[in-house]
């Protein structure tokens, strides 16, 4: 009987795992296409430059404070609990042009210069590309057909900006509804 019992309870845990696995890769899948969509006017450049992204998400930060009341009603209590998924954007090449690479190298590249702030002498002939973007985990509205996303890009001490996107999800996947502008160096 207890052989019996400690069988199921060990199925039952390990069915569990799996639909939380499932749930996860889902999630995770989701997020992705989110991102997709936010960079596919990159996608779409046929200008042969390169972009990279960040694997390390950026948190939701005082700097990307929701632009609009609407968004903040809707969106507002949702930001810490997605600033606290760690889980990094997968290495993958998101469109012709758009790859997500370790944020480790990106850091690593700055960490060697010593002086404050660290110059980007090099950073073209390193990656392919004179700057790099981050991104947050997207906020999904309660009903999942809307989502924003902060994007920041990252190209020089006095050179980048910030952009809280939203998104509406379409039978062809996620398109951009609004941009708003956040910061600007």
């Amino acid at each position: 009987m207890r052989r019996v019992t400690f069988l199921t309870l060990l199925l039952a845990a390990v069915a569990a795992r799996v639909v939380a696995d499932d749930s996860a890769t889902r999630a995770a899948g989701e997020d992705l296409a989110v991102l997709k969509g936010a960079i596919n006017h990159l996608c779409l450049k046929d200008d042969g430059r390169r972009e990279i992204i960040s694997d390390s998400p950026d948190e939701w930060g005082a700097a990307d404070h929701l632009p609009d009341a609407r968004l903040t009603r809707e969106y507002g209590a949702q930001l810490s609990s997605r600033s606290a998924a760690k889980d990094s954007w997968p290495l993958a090449s998101l469109c012709t042009n758009v790859s997500v690479i370790r944020g480790a190298r990106i850091r690593a590249f700055f960490a060697k210069d010593r002086r404050i702030p660290p110059g980007w002498e090099g950073f073209e002939k390193e990656f392919g590309t004179r700057g790099y973007l981050t991104a947050t985990r997207p906020v999904y509205s309660a009903d999942r057909t809307r989502a924003i996303i902060s994007l920041g890009s990252h190209c020089g001490e006095l050179c980048g900006s910030g952009r809280v996107i939203e998104l509406t999800r379409t039978t062809d996947g996620w398109r951009v509804l609004h941009t708003f502008n956040t910061w600007i160096s």
